[in-house]
């Protein structure tokens, strides 16, 4: 999984999403995903839906209202700007998404998630 930087806002709506814990805000106020951590269950990525909202303006909005100590808060399960995208995967990221993503027929058994019911 990757968060494009240039669409994020920092609204941190992803970060209690992440059942590993490998979501997190970074020093400059963005989203970031922390690549050890992350298993590929894509539950963030599936888990949000999104409102694909300007991202200046959003981030200009956001700034200005923090400047009047308020906030915009987008809905929790809501990324406002869609900024959660999944990598095109190679080995041995493969792996732990075939194990960690129960939405993924295993290539054996053709169950979700690890292969067994």
């Amino acid at each position: 999984m990757r968060i494009d930087k240039a669409k994020c806002i920092g609204c941190a709506n992803c970060v209690p999403i992440c059942p590993m814990g490998a979501i997190y805000i970074a020093d400059d106020g963005l989203s970031e995903i922390n690549e050890e951590a992350c298993v590929e269950c894509y539950a963030c990525y599936r888990g949000m839906s999104t409102e694909n909202l300007p991202q200046q303006p959003t981030r200009f909005l956001r700034g200005v209202l923090a400047f009047f100590k308020l906030r915009f808060q987008p809905d929790p399960d809501i990324c406002p700007s869609g900024a959660i995208t999944a990598d095109e995967l190679v080995w041995p990221r493969t792996l732990r998404r075939a194990f960690s993503d129960p939405q993924i027929p295993h290539e054996s058994t053709g169950d979700g998630g690890r292969g067994t019911q």
